[in-house]
């Protein structure tokens, strides 16, 4: 049987991953402004339900917010392909700073660049 994501990471290294992550995103001044009325405990509790569904783990997620949708809950903001960048750096450095074996890095890390491809909604120009 196959060990998902969800199993290698664990909720302690996932919570680990997103405190360092969110750290970074907070500090950004290219994404801060896309979480300004929002309380970053909040947005922090919600992606870790979503990741941790996502790689496997309980349905959390789902059950207190409904089916994910993530395009449709991110076209309220403004995403940028430099927001897109910018987001990917964060998670790639948040990433590369856990105790994890370089395998799961990178696997882990490849989930993300189609998934924030896919939630760009604006151009760069206003």
């Amino acid at each position: 049987m196959s060990i998902t994501l969800y199993e290698q990471i664990g909720d302690e290294g996932l919570r680990e991953l997103l405190n360092t992550f969110y750290d970074k995103i907070f500090e950004d001044p290219e994404l801060v402004s896309l979480f300004e009325n929002s309380e970053r405990n909040e947005v922090q509790n919600k992606q870790f339900l979503f990741i941790r569904q996502f790689l496997g783990g309980p349905l959390a997620y789902t059950e207190q917010y409904g089916p994910p949708m993530m395009r449709k809950r991110h076209l309220p903001h403004r995403i940028t392909p430099k927001a897109k960048d910018r987001w990917l750096a964060c998670m790639h450095e948040a990433v590369e700073e856990q105790a994890w074996n370089d395998r799961l890095k990178v696997v882990f890390y490849d989930i993300f660049p189609p998934i924030a491809a896919h939630m760009v909604n604006s151009d760069d120009e206003i």
